[in-house]
């Protein structure tokens, strides 16, 4: 009787996957819209030269989550002048790549280790925010899992200190998501099946040194079955971390060339591809809806046309020949909106 139960749940799991359960573009109506507020931010920080309203963030620390980079692009400075202008305003400023241990290409559970072990590094009663961008937002929502899921007790990690859990997560004041990869990259499920396919997740790790598992961590079939184990888990995080989920929509014709063949590859490549990837709702890896699966409030940004490297990184390898400093706006818009909302997007 027990083993007939067990293969129903599991015959019923399977086919919530094959009908479709793995991908599920969210309804926006569902979502609190911040949008408009975005928008209002967007224009005052073109019309105005002042930076008094980040005089807040003078007691904070920021940490910074990279996400994954592959050969040509790996050229680009990720979050460099982001950085940068933050060392002006806030208390401390860390990129998390440069701490021992984490690596852009690693698992979930090895980069939430490093998150980890930084925040428990950071004085006692430390205000921390988060920005990270694309796999970076699921390495944080690893850390933040660990965090709930375990609570009271004390941090069971080599190089942290000592301190619980819940002490570790009050800390976080604050996240900003930009283009995170919440809902997975149907990019990798557009690699051919069979032999091909093989061959062609084989030629990516090899070139990229991307582990296996860090691939299925970033599909959307991987991503799926993530938040059907945890999901109580993630409604807890979003009720104690506030977190702003950021998607850009580029016009398909503005993408650059590489892009527009990603886009165009998933489109005629998948099941479902024309809705994974619908023209003008893509920053050209992320879609918007996989960038806002995981939110307590969500932007869907259609002004500033930022793809998914101009809005963390200066116009290298991806961009039509002139910096527009699109990664500089979008920080100071996202900080600006959050200042004038501090009490709803900022735990005290």
């Amino acid at each position: 009787m027990f083993r007939t139960v067990q293969i129903v749940i599991l015959l019923s799991f399977i086919s919530c996957l094959v009908n479709g359960a793995a991908f599920s573009p969210p309804s926006e109506s569902s979502y609190k819209n911040i949008t408009k507020s975005y928008y209002s931010s967007l224009r005052y920080i073109q019309d105005k030269s002042e930076t008094r309203y980040l005089k807040q963030f003078e007691d904070y620390h920021f940490g910074l989550v990279r996400g994954f980079q592959s050969t040509p692009v790996s050229t680009i400075s990720y979050f460099a002048r982001q950085a940068e202008f933050l060392r002006y305003h806030a208390k401390s400023v860390t990129l998390i790549e440069d701490q021992e241990g984490y690596s852009q290409v690693e698992t979930i559970k090895n980069n939430s280790d490093v998150i980890i072990r930084y925040l428990s590094h950071l004085p006692r009663n430390s205000k921390v925010i988060l920005i990270s961008h694309s796999k970076g937002s699921i390495d944080i929502l690893e850390a933040l899992r660990r965090l709930v899921q375990r609570g009271k007790k004390r941090v069971d990690l080599a190089g942290a200190q000592n301190v619980t859990e819940r002490e570790l997560l009050s800390r976080v004041k604050g996240w900003i998501s930009i283009q995170g990869a919440f809902g997975g990259a149907p990019v990798l499920e557009a690699l051919d099946r069979g032999v091909r396919g093989a061959l062609e997740k084989f030629a990516m790790r090899w070139l990229t040194g991307v582990p296996k598992q860090t691939v299925k961590e970033l599909s959307i079939k991987g991503r799926a079955e993530y938040y059907l184990r945890n999901k109580k888990i993630m409604k807890k995080i979003l009720s104690q971390v506030p977190l702003i989920s950021y998607a850009s929509r580029v016009p398909f014709q503005e993408l650059p060339k590489r892009f527009r063949k990603i886009v165009s590859r998933v489109k005629k490549k998948v099941r479902k591809g024309d809705q994974m990837m619908s023209k003008n709702r893509t920053d050209g890896i992320i879609p918007d809806w996989s960038a806002v699966k995981v939110h307590r409030y969500f932007i869907l940004d259609e002004r500033l046309k930022a793809n998914h490297y101009l809005s963390v990184a200066e116009p290298a390898y991806f961009a039509h020949g002139k910096d527009s400093h699109q990664d500089i706006k979008l920080l100071k818009s996202l900080l600006h909106m959050m200042s004038r909302s501090q009490k709803k997007l900022l735990k005290k």
